[in-house]
């Protein structure tokens, strides 16, 4: 799963975005909300697509990987990975988003991984390693055929391409799940000739002169455990949804919220969580307990957010995303929503909820609803190694901080250090940058993420 918004002071755990101080069981009745329309959208927003609910297809399927499809030293020496499932996802022009996920019981320190081949070229990998026995991918990731895609393959391409993926897994005769997920609905004209800004200068602003003539709209399901903050609630969450429409309706993405909100039986077990990274434990109190108790309450149209009050596995956690990306299409496990913490976002903890207070969760639901749908951070919180492509994300127009901007040498690019426009200290006003304060500004989604955001399978 993909930790973010930690809020510690001077400590930082992995990929965790951190907070400057500084990668089941029934709901009740869901009540319908609203319709972010036009009037909540910054102008330069043209008119909906005319599209009504997400169209996409899913599959599951159970395999078992024989001893005989080994890949000898696939994870190092002496470690080899199986080939469970070879499959093809057609994927492109009319089909603009493929996803495989797949879960292996398999107790080994060692990730499922995805192996993808275009027809015409050789194999390339690119999916976040964000778990061991359940992880995710798809295709395609960006427009820049230089990371995670084979050489001159753009995506933005008016045709199809049959786009074969092998499932690799660390155990042979071991019970493996797959699903697939592919989107059925056709981009618009203006996302199937899409070009990423190349030409700015002023890498805070490149890809800010985008703006889609369509709206799309997404699905969101709020899902409030009961107790978590006495502002936990449609009503008072007014602030924090306007927040997460105000970052998702900016011209550069265009896509309306259709908010929908239930509340569930607020047990302890489910208002505080003290194991978040365990995958395949079912222990009350853990992640993967929360969600999968909570799955009646989900959707599988929606962006599925669950409010509850607090993590004490980390400390500090304001969220938390199943996936990058997260399992569209079904309900109930770990990659099926995402989590958000309301103790972490307050300064006194147990009050209710203040203004400001609930527009910083608005700002995580962007940040980790980004995740699910497909975006990386930034750069990770080491800043951009020119030695490791998965320090950064795939994208053109996306500002890059390099860790060459550490000036500080303690480990990690701050929102002070990456708060300029150059090629390599740039990025922190960014929503989907690695680290975040209430009292900073991150408004800013460049054309390309927007996207990628609208090319999701939950976006219509």
């Amino acid at each position: 799963m993909n930790l973010t918004k930690l809020k510690l002071t001077g400590v930082v755990l992995g990929s965790l975005l951190l907070l400057h101080c500084p990668s089941g069981g029934g709901g009740d009745n869901p009540l319908p909300f609203l319709l972010l329309g036009s009037e909540a959208l910054p102008s330069g927003t043209g008119s909906s697509t005319g599209a009504t609910e997400p169209l996409f297809e899913t599959s599951m399927k159970s395999v078992t990987p024989s001893a005989s499809n080994v890949l000898t030293d696939y994870y190092g020496a002496g470690i080899n990975g199986y080939v469970a499932d070879s499959t093809t996802i057609r994927a492109g022009g009319e089909h603009p988003l493929g996803m495989l996920f797949a879960a292996q019981d398999h107790n080994m320190s060692y990730p499922i991984d995805f192996y993808f081949r275009e027809s015409s070229t050789n194999y390339f990998s690119r999916n976040s390693i964000v778990g061991y026995e359940f992880n995710g991918a798809m295709t395609h990731y960006g427009s820049n055929s230089h990371f995670y895609t084979s050489p001159g393959h753009y995506v933005s391409i008016a045709y199809d391409y049959n786009i074969s993926i092998q499932t690799v897994v660390p155990k042979a005769n071991t019970p493996t799940q797959i699903w697939s997920i592919r989107s059925l609905l056709s981009p618009t004209a203006a996302e199937r000739s899409f070009s990423a800004d190349l030409y700015t200068s002023n890498r805070r602003e490149r890809g800010m002169n985008r703006s889609w003539a369509l709206r799309k709209h997404l699905n969101v399901n709020l899902i409030f455990v009961e107790g978590a903050n006495a502002n936990a609630n449609l009503d008072d969450f007014a602030p924090a949804i306007a927040k997460m429409q105000s970052l998702y309706g900016q011209p550069t993405v265009a896509i309306e919220l259709v908010v929908t909100a239930t509340t569930v039986p607020g047990t302890s077990d489910l208002l505080t969580i003290d194991e978040l990274s365990d995958e395949s434990g079912t222990a009350p109190g853990s992640l993967r307990y929360l969600i999968t108790q909570t799955a009646d309450a989900q959707r599988a149209d929606a962006l599925n957010i669950i409010i509850t009050r607090e993590e004490i596995d980390v400390g500090g956690v304001l969220g938390v995303s199943g996936g990058i990306p997260g399992m569209v299409g079904f309900t109930g496990t770990l990659q099926n929503a995402v989590v958000i913490f309301v103790e972490g976002h307050q300064t006194i903890s147990g009050l209710p909820l203040s203004f400001s207070e609930l527009e910083f969760i608005g700002t995580t639901m962007a940040h980790e609803g980004g995740h699910y749908l497909g975006l990386s951070h930034l750069v990770e919180s080491g800043g951009q190694d020119f030695g490791n492509m998965y320090s950064e994300d795939p994208l053109i127009e996306t500002p890059v901080c390099s860790d060459l901007s550490d000036d500080n040498n303690d480990g990690f690019v701050s929102l002070s250090e990456c708060d300029g426009t150059g090629i390599s200290d740039s990025g922190a006003r960014n929503v989907m940058f690695w680290a975040g304060d209430p009292a900073f500004s991150q408004e800013y989604l460049t054309g390309e993420q927007g996207w990628m955001l609208r090319r999701n399978p939950l976006v219509y």
